[in-house]
């Protein structure tokens, strides 16, 4: 195990530069454990975290993982804040932003949960964590592992009470989610399985800000002078 070392404990340069490129190390292996956005937030939160002097919940369940899979231990305050100051913002996932829902890949007669959106809608992953499809709803999204591509979980209200369980996969700007549409095991595969209610999304990335309401029903496209249905509703 890794136990972070106190900064009290380095007192010449090629210490303090050792120890720097140790906090580096540890930094790459937590980010590539849970990811950009956890990240971020462990970023954003460390002065913060520092003068309360105490964990939220939401880190103390981050730090446990770290401790579990790759045996480093973070303590307390001091050593969240001794490990994260001055540490650099890793570039979000690609996942955020604003898709246009190409195709859902499914079983037609088959009744089942999906995830908000119709083919052609336009649908956006917000940085709030909301997941928002035009005319459809919204719902909270989370990305559990990876960048490119990893595990994704949806689900409506508060609280994850019913999950839908997915997988994603981001090739320049393509996206597809595959979703176990029963709530059942996770995908193993991106692609359509009737056998297990697996539902096949595709996605291409559009430079256009669709600027979904919150409640997700609301028109969001512009209306032009004199006209009464809003410019590209129809495309």
């Amino acid at each position: 195990r890794i136990e972070l070392i106190r900064t009290t404990a380095w007192s010449n340069s090629s210490s303090k530069t050792l120890c720097k490129r140790m906090n580096n190390q540890i930094l790459s292996d937590i980010e590539k454990l849970i990811g950009s956005e956890k990240f971020n937030k462990l970023i954003k939160e460390t002065r913060f975290t520092y003068e309360r002097n105490k964990f939220f919940y939401w880190q103390e369940m981050i730090f446990k993982e770290i401790e579990e899979k790759l045996n480093i231990i973070i303590q307390n305050s001091e050593d969240y804040f001794n490990l994260f100051k001055g540490a650099k913002y890793s570039k979000l996932n690609q996942i955020y932003g604003s898709w246009i829902l190409e195709s859902i890949d499914m079983k037609q007669e088959t009744t089942m949960k999906l995830i908000h959106g119709s083919p052609k809608q336009y649908v956006e992953f917000k940085l709030d964590n909301m997941y928002q499809a035009f005319q459809s709803g919204a719902s909270c999204f989370e990305i559990l592992s990876g960048t490119l591509s990893g595990e994704i979980d949806f689900w409506t209200g508060a609280t994850k009470n019913v999950v839908t369980r997915g997988i994603y996969q981001l090739d320049n700007n393509q996206l597809s989610i595959c979703v176990s549409a029963d709530s059942r095991d996770r995908p193993k595969k991106m692609q359509r399985n009737d056998d297990f209610y697996w539902v096949l999304y595709n996605y291409s990335k559009t430079d256009i800000q669709a600027n979904l309401p919150s409640n997700g029903f609301e028109d969001s496209f512009e209306l032009e002078p004199g006209k009464f249905i809003p410019k590209g509703f129809f495309e």
